[in-house]
């Protein structure tokens, strides 16, 4: 299947992550009459999307756009918070999928963007919330009987910088080589990745953890703060391996997660606990918002643009192209600077990217060309702006699903295609139960799922870094988990549609399930089929399921030229 996913190579994906947030500072007056507004908005619900992610913070010529965003994606966008600081609030509001489109006068400023947004959500979904502090989970950094650091004497530059682990131009399938600001580095990813860090703070140290290389796949969002009572400014250098890439396949048993460098290297610990932070508590909130104006709908309808540049051509030989199963060398690359790429798809591929199927095999019909000849693709998206600090975990530069409407007139044009929906019988996974082990929910947690351990629980991955997923799923029902479980492994499941719940197992529980990643190797991996068999007493069964299927009527065997 084409899976979308944003990518500016491997290197580059690998040295970024989120930023330290500031929490908000002015009173939650949303609804207040001196509140920015909005010029016009349409609000309606939406299908949440089986990625399951937020898209939005696009802003350009006044146009501002939020999809698939349930109501603590559109609280926690507002406010400037994490999702873990929005607190409370129904069982509707982390599954409840919503669009919204609206204008607002050209060069809003993102702080006013942000005021709109909660003036709208108090007025359209009667939001009611307040400011409060509370503990929520935190990684806290202490300080061990003899730290390992060296103190600083003030001068030099501050921060931590990525340093080579590897000589120059060394050889190798899992070297990567890139600038990091102004730093030529080389790094084998299969090693750990080594810091030198100067003139640090304790604090900044904490402040700045989430945003080093490979940090989030072991803290994810969940904050650090510094508890080591150490004053003053210090040098020490520290490595770690990333929890996933090539170490998974390659390393697995020389691998050194964050929490045994900190602990080895540097005399510090680094341990999962509770700090009390600013947080914003839901009162209440309606499920369903308020009409749309007359006329808003039609007014503010998707906005109808092609490819600037396309470049479609067909694959060159490759060997394991996929010829026959919808290709695949590559899926969608999507870059800030508006360009996609596909390699080696099919046109059934392109199809089931272009509609946003689970894969070729929901596509039916056409000519056996369809399936048999691959094509690569280049083209420039005409990519809004995205306002800073505004967008949202997983979301760049382009609209998705722009970018899929473009797409499906590319292909319309270039094959003279023409398609019809049709029901249709697809593979897909069944959950059912061997032996349930099912732990009973905490009816006071919201529902919904998270990467990593429950608050509270030790994290398994320390102790077996091969099986370096950790899904934690709170008060849900097992049909919840099941629609839940393709999203957390699509490297497992992208190419079937969600599982579903066959168990008959009713009420709600809390999951928690850990696995490697898919296509790890050695000692102390766990598939996700092993993992749920062992760890939960259920099975994933393949079968056949009703499913929406694309029927080809027409296509050409040959695309126009370009």
């Amino acid at each position: 299947m084409a899976r979308i996913r944003t990518c500016m190579g491997l290197a580059i994906a690998l040295f970024s992550g989120p930023g330290s947030q500031t929490l908000f500072s002015q009173s939650l007056t949303s609804g207040s009459a001196s509140a920015p507004r909005f010029l016009m908005a349409d609000v309606h619900t939406g299908n949440r999307t089986p990625n399951s992610v937020m898209s939005g913070g696009f802003y350009r010529g006044g146009r501002y756009e939020l999809h698939n965003a349930t109501m603590i994606d559109l609280i926690r966008t507002a406010y400037g918070v994490d999702p873990d600081k929005v607190i409370g609030g129904p069982a509707w509001a982390t599954k409840d999928a919503f669009e919204i489109v609206a204008t607002a006068p050209a060069d809003t400023k993102p702080e006013s963007l942000k005021a709109m947004l909660k003036a709208l959500l108090a007025e359209r979904f009667s939001l009611v919330v307040h400011p409060d502090t509370q503990p929520v989970p935190a990684y806290a950094i202490t300080a061990g009987s003899s730290p390992n650091l060296k103190q600083a004497d003030g001068s030099g530059e501050t921060g931590c910088k990525v340093v080579s682990n590897v000589p120059a131009n060394a050889p190798g399938v899992n070297i990567v080589r890139a600038n990091l600001n102004g730093n030529n580095v080389q790094l084998n990813l299969a090693e750990p990745i080594p810091f030198a860090c100067s003139n640090m703070t304790m604090a900044a140290f904490a402040d700045g953890l989430r945003t080093m290389i490979g940090a989030q796949a072991y803290i994810l969002n969940t904050p650090v703060v510094d508890q080591t009572g150490l004053t003053g400014r210090w040098n020490f250098d520290v490595k770690w391996t990333l929890r996933q890439g090539p170490a998974a396949t390659v390393n697995a048993a020389g691998t050194v997660t964050m929490a045994e460098a900190f602990d080895k290297q540097l005399g510090l610990k680094l341990e999962l606990t509770k700090a009390p932070f600013p947080v914003i508590v839901v009162d209440s909130a309606n499920e369903t918002p308020t009409p749309n104006l007359p006329g808003v709908t039609e007014k503010l309808a998707p906005q109808s643009a092609g490819f600037e540049v396309v470049d479609l051509r067909p694959s060159l030989p490759f060997p394991n192209s996929g010829i026959g199963g919808g290709g695949g060398r590559g899926g969608l690359f999507m870059q800030g600077t508006g360009r996609i790429g596909m390699q080696g798809q099919s046109v059934k591929g392109l199809i089931a990217t272009a509609w946003n199927l689970t894969g070729p095999d929901h596509v039916t019909g056409g000519p056996k060309s369809a399936e048999t000849v691959l094509y690569d693709l280049t083209a420039l998206v005409p990519t809004p702006e995205l306002t800073p600090g505004f967008g949202s975990v997983g979301a760049g530069p382009m609209n998705i699903d722009s970018m899929r409407q473009m797409l499906q007139a590319l292909l319309k044009e270039r094959f003279q295609l023409s398609v019809h929906e049709d029901a249709g019988s697809v593979p897909a996974y069944q959950l059912v139960a061997v032996q349930p082990t099912l732990k009973k929910a905490d009816s006071a947690n919201r529902s919904g799922c998270v990467e990593g351990p429950a608050p509270g629980e030790k994290d398994p991955r320390s102790e077996n870094p091969a099986a370096g997923r950790l899904v934690t799923c709170l008060n849900m029902s097992v049909s919840e988990f099941a629609a839940e479980l393709r999203n957390r492994a699509s490297g497992y499941l992208a190419q079937y549609p969600p599982p579903m719940d066959a168990t008959g197992i009713q009420g709600k529980f809390d999951i928690t399930l850990n696995f490697s990643a898919a296509g790890s190797t050695g000692p102390g991996t766990i598939t996700l089929f092993d993992a749920i068999e062992k760890q939960l007493g259920l099975r994933l069964q393949m079968g056949k399921r009703h499913g929406k299927v694309l029927v080809i009527d027409h296509c050409e065997d040959s695309p126009i030229e370009n």
